[in-house]
């Protein structure tokens, strides 16, 4: 019951290559992110705030049910997250935190606290992680992360050129950026379900860019999960921290 918790939570978040050397792919792929940088806000900006906070409401689809719900989050580096919940079902909303802090989680729900699964912490940091790791875009220009650009695809009524991030010991994360404003229009990554134990396809597709402060940042948000719309939300209250108060992730 706990994991099948957690995984339904953690999940709700080719054209052929430019034919060039692969010194020029490189450089080619790294021009796009750095116009996505520049368009997100700037180097400095993303790389002195490692901390983000937002709010959103939504809904998800799962079984035939769509599920209304708020949701508040707080992120820190690739590692700690929060999220506070208000999930409404049937017209009674059921209030929920979710917490990880590096190797430990929690879920605090109807007034109870419990320790996340292993199996649950390890998905729900390898997705969220990929997700700080390209909404910070300055992590993607590291010397250990090999870029590859994929070419131009449309994403909706968009033109965008898109990229492969390849890490080490992880899944490759295909970016898509809007080939106008350089911001990023659609994310695909894979992630491993603890309960089916089986690889699962993520699209994420983000539009509506607004400016937080000087940070641009996706006011929409649509997830996919296996090609089947799973998740959508709009997102409000934008706010980068250079550290969230470690209080956040603590036991509830």
């Amino acid at each position: 019951m706990r994991k099948s918790m957690w995984g339904a939570f953690a999940v709700c978040l080719t054209l052929p290559a430019i034919a060039l050397g692969q010194g020029d792919d490189q450089a080619a792929a790294k021009a796009l992110v750095d116009k996505a940088i520049k368009a997100s806000g700037g180097a400095e900006k993303l790389t002195k705030n490692t901390g983000i906070t937002f709010k959103g409401t939504g809904k998800a689809e799962e079984g035939g049910m769509t599920v209304s719900m708020n949701h508040a989050w707080s992120l820190q580096d690739g590692d700690k997250f929060r999220a506070e919940l208000g999930v409404e079902v049937m017209g009674m909303t059921h209030n929920m935190v979710m917490i990880v802090d590096c190797d430990k989680g929690w879920m605090q729900a109807n007034g109870m606290t419990m320790d996340a699964p292993k199996e649950a912490i390890d998905m729900f940091k390898d997705v969220f992680q990929s997700i700080r790791f390209v909404q910070r875009l300055v992590p993607l220009t590291a010397k250990e992360v090999t870029l590859s650009p994929l070419g131009e695809v449309k994403v909706g009524d968009r033109a965008t050129m898109g990229v492969r991030a390849g890490r080490k010991d992880k899944s490759d994360i295909n970016l898509y950026f809007d080939k106008e404003t350089g911001l990023l229009a659609k994310v695909e990554m894979r992630f491993k379900n603890p309960e089916s134990n089986n690889e699962e396809s993520l699209e994420l597709l983000l539009s509506d860019y607004k400016d937080f402060d000087g940070f641009k940042h996706c006011s929409k948000m649509v997830m996919h999960k296996d090609g089947k719309k799973f998740f959508e939300t709009d997102v409000t209250d934008v706010k980068l921290h250079e550290k969230l108060d470690a209080s956040l992730f603590a036991k509830p």
